[in-house]
């Protein structure tokens, strides 16, 4: 089991800042950290449990799926620039990423 500490908001964040120096800053802005924190612990308690991810995907919770996600959910915003007028959908089975960190991104405004 992973140390608790390594899913506090400033672990988190220093594990963005190791995994993406150079947007770092701008990607911290980006997201509610607080939400980000609490559905990591969430993803990582369920996951134990016998839920979402592989058992050997478990040590990987925070940079495979969770960090690699809000990367891609700020370069997809930073692409498109506007969301004005876009329609998003996120379906599946698992346990709702990447729609999840387009929900928590303090510059998208979306109903799911």
């Amino acid at each position: 089991m992973q140390d608790p500490e390594q899913f506090s908001i400033e672990s988190i964040l220093q594990r963005l800042k190791e995994r993406f120096p150079t947007e770092a800053d701008e990607i911290s802005s980006f997201f509610d950290w607080d939400l980000v924190h609490k559905f990591t612990v969430f993803l990582k308690e369920k996951n134990e449990a016998g839920g979402f991810f592989s058992k050997r995907d478990s040590e990987e919770i925070l940079d495979r799926h969770v960090l690699e996600s809000i990367y891609h959910v700020y370069r997809i915003t930073k692409k498109i620039g506007s969301w004005k007028g876009t329609q998003l959908g996120d379906a599946g089975t698992g346990p709702g990423i990447p729609g999840f960190f387009f929900r928590v991104s303090k510059n998208i405004r979306l109903s799911f």
